[in-house]
């Protein structure tokens, strides 16, 4: 889906990076933030007038995180929909596999963290984190 979408004012993309322990990696925003400071989430973000999904997700994860590397991008067919202020958002989320090792890249986060699947809902609990989590492991249980 691109940003033409007429549905939603605005589509996110988020990446669910899994290391080689099967942890999940999370970003925590910065404090600085206008919109939602401080708060834990999956690495992504806006997907801009003619890019693809798969682009921004690409520019997101070299902007924030340094992940240069992405060996496979799988879509878990799962939105998360919401509204902020008065305008309808959609992120997208994605599993992706990189050999890259992720560190701090710019000012929208403040901390990088694995965590392993039964503490994700310690730091992320929105109505869609258990059906991520599900999805992720069916994908790393097809793939071994």
């Amino acid at each position: 889906m691109n940003f033409e979408n007429k549905n939603f004012n605005r589509i996110n993309v988020a990446a669910l990076i899994v290391d080689e322990n099967s942890r999940f990696l999370i970003c925590k925003r910065s404090k600085n933030k206008k919109f939602l400071p401080g708060i834990w989430h999956f690495p992504g973000g806006k997907v801009e007038k003619g890019e693809s999904n798969i682009q921004a997700l690409q520019r997101e994860l070299i902007e924030e995180i340094n992940i240069k590397n992405i060996s496979e991008f799988i879509d878990l067919k799962i939105s998360h929909e919401y509204i902020v202020k008065e305008e309808k958002h959609k992120t997208e989320f994605y599993f992706c596999k990189t050999t890259d090792t992720p560190n701090i890249n710019n000012e929208e986060n403040e901390a990088l963290k694995f965590i392993l699947p039964v503490e994700v809902k310690d730091y992320i609990n929105d109505r869609s984190t258990t059906i991520l989590i599900n999805a992720v492991q069916k994908v790393l249980n097809e793939n071994q």
